[in-house]
This record gives C-alpha cells, structure tokens and sequence, in this order.
C-alpha cells in the first residue's frame, strides 16, 4: 500500500477541527479503493447450500448404517453371553429357583409330588426338598437319564410344570434375533 492512499484518510490524532474530509477527497478514496471483481467460477452460495445438503444426507445414511452394524454387533454378542450364561445359571440355582416357587405350584391337596431331573440336577433338588420338611414327605426325586441338564418335571396327581432353561435359552435367543 502506498503512502498516498493513507494520507486521503481522516486522522484522529489531531484536533477536534482536523476532523472533517473534504467531499472531493472521500471521492478520490472511493475511486482509489478496488473493487473487487465477481469470479464466475467461484461456488455461490445455493450451491454451498446444496453441497452442504449432499453431506448431511450423506453423513445421516453413515449415521444410519452405524447404527444397524451396531444393533447386529450387540445381539449377536448377547447372544453369546446368553448361550454361555444360560448353562452356568441352570447349573448353579435350577434347584434353587425350584425350591423357590415349588410350594406355590403345587396345590396342598397334592398327596404325592414327582421331580424328575438328571443325575446332577437330581442330587441338588434332593438336597433341597430335604431342607424343607412340607416338601420332604410329599416329594420324591427320579433321576433320570432321558431329561437334559437345566430340565425338570414336576407332576402331581392333578397337574404338572416344566422347568426347561434350555427352552428359555432358546425363547431369549429368539427374542433377540426379532428385535
């Protein structure tokens, strides 16, 4: 920039009455100044717009993707807990969980209560229905080989009820690949 350019300015540094620009010198500013000029090539703003558009769109399906990939990782990774799980849960608190709810199922005129289970399952849910003597005189425990481990039959001369965490694993997983 020239010294020139500057010296057509109004300075305040000075008095009060220096303050005025003369109309002729506000022109030779004007003149001075350039103006610049309008590049066709340049983007306008409708197309910023529109490329912006393109990205949000873009941006929003990546979105959407992510969030199916991330969907299918976390089911099928529930799954895996579940089948691992499921196995070590009936294991530990089957005969547990049975003790719990077996005199609620069983109606009190039932004169004779049949569990039937496998070899392990069978020695636990001995142990429990010894612990508990309403259950000890009416109960009798079978071992027996045709039932899958985490499976149990109850049966009274009225009524009966499966304990199958094998069939829950499978409603759990089935749950899980409809969601």
């Amino acid at each position: 920039m020239s010294e020139n350019f500057f010296s057509n300015l109004p300075r305040f540094d000075r008095g009060a009455d220096e303050y005025t620009v003369p109309v002729s010198d506000v022109e030779t500013v004007a003149d001075a100044e350039e103006v610049p000029e309008v590049d066709t090539e340049a983007i306008t703003f409708n197309e910023k717009l529109a490329r912006l558009d393109q990205m949000i769109a873009s941006l929003s399906a990546v979105v959407s993707q992510v969030d199916v990939e991330a969907t299918q990782r976390m089911q099928g990774q529930l799954s895996a807990i579940a089948e691992k799980l499921f196995p070590v849960l009936g294991k530990e608190f089957l005969a547990e969980e049975i003790g719990r709810h077996l005199p609620e199922l069983v109606p009190d005129t039932a004169p004779m209560i049949e569990l039937r289970a496998d070899a392990d399952l069978a020695g636990r849910l001995k142990a429990m229905v010894a612990q508990q003597p309403h259950l000890a005189e009416r109960c009798t425990v079978i071992e027996d080989d045709a039932q899958s481990a985490n499976r149990a039959t109850v049966s009274w001369s009225e009524g009966g009820v499966d304990f199958d965490f094998s069939s829950l694993l499978e409603a759990c997983l089935a749950q899980l690949k409809a969601a």
